[in-house]
């Protein structure tokens, strides 16, 4: 009798897994590559009732990358822009709130796919952090989106880079701008709206 290697068992069941994950993720956001052709409204339905929610923030990554590519359109990529080393304090209004998360240093985009905002900064009134919206256009300086849900529900409202901090020594610090946000097909529990009406599945990977 031939003894049974646990390990390659264990690997061949965790890509059952992630296969059977993805393919769930897939019929969840059935027609994603067609959504750019509905009206906005119809837009806004079909992903405040649509949410993946992951345990670790590989599985996030991992299926936001694959619905990203499912979905059609030109795939902008939104660049750290460096503003260089300065001295001392510089505050400023579109200075990022310090609680916040930094989004990352490179952004895949594309028009018509759902992004979370990770700073509500000049939105104090009606976004909060991880928020979700709808990108309905990129521009040069800004990102429109539509909120999914609040008082702002379908209204566009324009996204800003904000300044972020980067290495700093002593008094001296190098500043960046980004937009905050990320893309929010799926998202960590922890940061998801518990209030929200979503079919919300969950995704396990490992």
């Amino acid at each position: 009798m031939s003894r049974i290697d646990e390990r390659s068992l264990f690997d061949d069941i965790n890509k059952i897994k992630a296969a059977c994950n993805t393919y769930i993720m897939r019929v969840i956001y059935f027609e994603l590559w067609e959504i750019t052709s509905l009206p906005f409204k119809d837009q806004i339905t079909y992903y405040r009732t649509r949410l993946a929610v992951c345990r670790n923030i590989t599985s996030v990554a991992r299926i936001n990358s694959i619905l990203l590519d499912t979905l059609i359109g030109k795939n902008t990529r939104l660049v750290f822009q460096r503003l260089g080393k300065v001295v001392g304090e510089t505050p400023h209004l579109g200075t990022a709130s310090e609680s916040t998360l930094q989004p990352a240093g490179i952004i895949c985009v594309k028009r018509g796919m759902v992004l979370a905002v990770l700073d509500n900064k000049g939105h104090e009134e009606y976004l909060k952090p991880w928020d979700r919206v709808l990108l309905v256009a990129i521009q040069t300086e800004s990102l429109v989106v539509k909120p999914l849900t609040g008082e702002k529900m379908g209204l566009n409202l324009g996204i800003r880079r904000l300044i972020y901090p980067l290495n700093r020594r002593g008094d001296r610090h190098e500043l960046g701008l980004q937009f905050p946000v990320l893309a929010a097909f799926a998202m960590l529990g922890s940061n998801a709206d518990k209030d929200a009406m979503l079919t919300q599945v969950s995704y396990h990977e490992g």
